[in-house]
């Protein structure tokens, strides 16, 4: 597939008024500043990514773990610019109502007929209720994964704190905790993810993927010797285009699948 202005224009035409963060697929394109090859290069019609060009495959699949709203659809690195198709996600409400909850709730994690008298804190995997079936909590704080009641049918808590993974009960039937602290041996600090950012625009994506690639290239540049850029790496700018039905979305993937053949045609290798 050729170039078609009617999908791909090189300019800006973001629509005065449009809510970015909305539903809806989006085509985007990034290049960079003054059009520097530094991704690879094309050989018989198909992209030989550098490393470079790999790590910009590494933080576009990343986007959804920062932004969890969006699918991503076809995209392509081509030796100085980026074709990617964002498609943002319909957001569904939670109908939970809870101050503060987190984790896998798959079951109440008082259970059935429960009380809590304290703090409305709940976190971690909770398959079954903690404290067992009729359970009172005064004022404990949950967190972990509880696949067991920690302290037996019938047990209560007067004020301990529950951590880790509690699949048998440490006390046995029947016993009471009066405030100790149970836990698992203490494990080493695991790799923190990217904060997520819900409902964000598609311009907040594009920027946070344009700032991460842009500091790994910089690193990249002082660690492995990659080819140093002027000034910036992207161009200011991105280019997109809201897709608006599926035979548009038909044409756009064709014309990312196709641009690798298409190079010596395409208006960013001029």
């Amino acid at each position: 597939m050729k170039y078609d202005p009617k999908i791909h224009h090189r300019r800006s035409i973001r629509l005065k008024g449009y809510d970015y963060s909305q539903a809806g697929a989006y085509f985007v394109t990034i290049v960079t500043q003054g059009r520097a090859q530094l991704f690879g290069h094309i050989e018989h019609g198909e992209m030989i990514l550098n490393d470079a060009g790999q790590m910009i495959v590494k933080w576009w699949n990343e986007l959804p773990n920062k932004f969890p709203q969006i699918t991503l659809g076809a995209f392509v690195v081509m030796p100085n610019h980026f074709h990617g198709i964002i498609i943002i996600n319909p957001t569904v409400p939670n109908p939970i109502d809870v101050e503060h909850v987190g984790g896998d709730l798959r079951v109440s994690p008082e259970g059935e007929g429960a009380t809590n008298m304290g703090e409305r804190v709940v976190g971690g995997d909770l398959r079954v209720s903690p404290e067992g079936e009729g359970a009172t909590n005064t004022g404990g704080h949950v967190g972990g994964d509880l696949r067991v009641s920690p302290e037996g049918e019938g047990a209560i808590n007067t004020g301990g704190h529950v951590g880790g993974d509690l699949r048998v009960s440490p006390k046995g039937e029947g016993a009471t905790n009066t405030g100790g602290h149970v836990g698992p041996p203490q494990q080493p600090p695991q790799p923190t993810p990217p904060q997520q950012q819900p409902d964000a625009p598609l311009s907040q994506m594009i920027q946070w993927f344009k700032t991460m690639t842009t500091n790994e290239y910089i690193r990249g540049v002082k660690e492995l010797g990659w080819p140093r850029f002027d000034g910036k790496f992207w161009q200011r700018d991105y280019y997109e285009h809201i897709i608006r039905n599926a035979n548009e979305a038909n044409r756009i993937h064709l014309y990312i699948e196709s641009n690798p053949i298409n190079w010596a045609e395409d208006e960013e290798n001029k």
